[in-house]
């Protein structure tokens, strides 16, 4: 399961046209921002540092979500699949010891390990 959503990942891209669209929104919001901001605000400065700062932040989102979209590759923002295979591959070696094919023993003490009743 886990796979199959990996590989979903890495070979559906994101729609073309929504990608397209959400850029064009973008632009008219920049530009709308920064007029809207002007007429409501009385100072020019407060009102271009108000279209800055959303104008910014909704550009800023637009671009993680392009870095993670695909997060498989060399990018520096991708996933280091490297270092994930090597642990998981350490995590398969140490199931395949002799030590963890046995569960752990366990001695049950009356007084250690009671149980408590709760109310329902």
């Amino acid at each position: 399961v886990t796979l199959t959503r990996a590989r979903n990942l890495s070979e559906v891209p994101f729609p073309f046209p929504h990608v397209q669209l959400l850029t064009a929104v973008l632009v008219v919001h920049s530009l709308l921002t920064l007029v809207l901001m002007q007429v409501v605000l009385s100072s020019s400065v407060l009102a271009a540092s108000v279209t800055f700062l959303t104008t910014f932040t909704f550009w800023g989102i637009n671009y993680i979500a392009v870095e993670i979209e695909s997060p498989f590759g060399n990018d520096p923002n991708d996933l280091p699949l490297h270092r994930l295979q090597e642990d998981f591959n350490a995590s398969l070696w140490a199931l395949l010891d002799r030590r963890a094919q046995k569960p752990a023993a366990f001695s049950f003490v009356k007084r250690r390990d009671r149980v408590y009743q709760t109310r329902s």
